[in-house]
């Protein structure tokens, strides 16, 4: 299936509750005022948010664009080669995620040929972008250009299955000397969406590059709010940055939407509906955004290389702040290292976007859940009883298994439990340890029990008290 397009996640008792661009600096270019979108009908909620025995991948309309559609019953993502093969939808149910400009639903345009013809159409979704801007000119395109609003080609490459597959390829561009390609795989059962971006250097002189993904999110979680400080972004910072803060900024203007929570750990965004702008050093490969209002968390995780150049004073992410008066949103972006492209070379960068419902702070992700609460036991007796609460990225059951000093696995008589990205998984757990156990594991499997990943350890480490019952 393809068309073309011209130019273009013992004794016990556990509860579960149900909780409800860009970076362009100072050359950022905004919408005109009267094209501000108005948001209405609430922000969906994950009820029927269910996973399916397979995902698809099939051809559809898209808000008057033609567009590929993927679907496993837990998240639907929709991406449209005709304006830049952007993603312009990833949610939860029907929660969304992404921020989408009503104002150019539908609309295309063609390449400008002149200066004045120049306009930056602000689609919103996700895109990416070579960096450093600076070098690059754009938005909107510098002229003969066509990577940020041309029409892409694409085709569905495995319509039905444990995993479905879209590719999307943008004209070759004389101004950057690139192509790019950007390819989506979405499996059964999970939350998780591969993003695998592709730069191909098709000039005849060396390129040096980065892939910059840029994700644009709502900063506005209710009509009734002109901006939301609960919509939020959360990045870990570097205990060994090169920033004095752990960050820098990259707009001059400095307003009060960053703050450090967590110890100094973790750099916190609450949108403000100012612009603004900051760029980390972060190793941690991952950053969240949050709709604190609803409880709903997006994660992206990617690989950090150690010791590479990065463009932006060393910046691994970023975050921008769109002025509300204009549109309300904010950007997460991720970059990856700079890179020489010798004439026909290639380099890719591989991200992952997952979502649970889950609200902040986000204080760690893991490949399977998004922690806002550390699991922590505390003895009662000779039990103990594990608090925490995190959001998975799978559907399946939660175990918790124990071992000893030596790490030497250890009988466990807990049953597992049912969990699904559509619930909040707030632990009160009651458990016998077995004799000599001084840890514990929580980890996500499949129903069947195969093991999909960790989700914390929790640590045993006072004595048992006398019994006293």
């Amino acid at each position: 299936m393809a068309f073309r397009y011209g130019l273009s996640l013992v004794c016990l008792s556990f509860t579960l509750l149900s909780l409800l661009g860009c970076g362009a600096g100072v050359q950022q270019m905004r919408p005109d005022a009267d094209s501000r979108p108005t948001i209405g009908g609430g922000y969906g909620d994950a009820s029927q948010a269910v996973a399916a025995p397979e995902a698809k991948a099939t051809e559809t309309d898209y808000q008057g664009w033609k567009a590929y559609q993927l679907t496993n019953g837990l998240v639907t993502v929709v991406a449209v080669p005709d304006i830049g093969g952007r993603v312009m939808e990833y949610r939860l149910g029907s929660h969304p995620f992404i921020w989408t400009n009503p104002a150019e639903y539908g609309k295309l345009y063609e390449p400008p040929k002149t200066a004045a013809e120049r306009k930056w159409h602000n689609f919103g979704g996700y895109k990416t972008w070579p960096a450093p801007q600076s070098k690059w000119g754009g938005p909107p395109d510098p002229l003969g250009s066509q990577l940020e609003a041309a029409r892409w080609s694409g085709k569905i490459l495995t319509s039905s299955g444990p995993t479905v597959r879209i590719t999307m390829t943008s004209p070759e561009d004389p101004v950057t000397g690139l192509q790019l390609t950007r390819e989506l795989a979405l499996s059964a059962g999970s939350t998780r969406l591969q993003i695998h971006e592709t730069f191909r250097n098709i000039s005849q002189r060396e390129l040096t590059w980065s892939i910059w993904g840029i994700c644009q999110v709502p900063g506005q979680l209710e009509p009734s709010q002109p901006f939301s400080r609960e919509a939020r972004v959360y990045i870990p910072l570097n205990p060994k940055s090169a920033h004095a803060d752990g960050f820098c900024y990259l707009i001059a203007e400095k307003t009060d939407q960053w703050t450090k929570i967590a110890n100094g750990r973790i750099l916190q965004t609450s949108y403000g509906g100012k612009v603004g702008k900051i760029g980390t050093d972060s190793d941690a490969g991952w950053a969240t955004y949050v709709d604190e209002l609803h409880g709903f968390t997006f994660a992206q995780t990617y690989t950090v290389t150690p010791g590479a150049e990065y463009p932006d004073q060393g910046s691994t992410t970023e975050v921008f702040t769109q002025s509300s008066a204009d549109v309300p949103y904010m950007e997460l972006e991720t970059l990856a290292p700079l890179k020489k492209l010798a004439p026909g070379e290639e380099c890719s960068f591989d991200l992952d976007w997952h979502c649970a419902q889950v609200g902040g702070p986000t204080l760690k992700i893991t490949s399977v859940a998004a922690l806002k609460t550390f699991p922590a036991a505390a003895w009662k007796g000779t039990q103990i009883v594990v608090t925490g609460e995190f959001g998975v990225f799978a559907s399946g059951q939660v175990e918790l298994t124990f071992s000893d000093g030596a790490g030497k696995s250890l009988p466990s008589s807990v049953p597992p439990l049912k969990v699904s990205p559509a619930k909040s998984v707030v632990l009160k757990l009651t458990a016998t340890p077995p004799t000599g156990a001084t840890k514990g594991m929580l980890t996500l499997c499949t129903e069947k029990g195969d093991k999909l990943g960790d989700i914390a350890e929790v640590l045993l480490t006072n004595t048992p008290a006398a019994d006293k019952d």
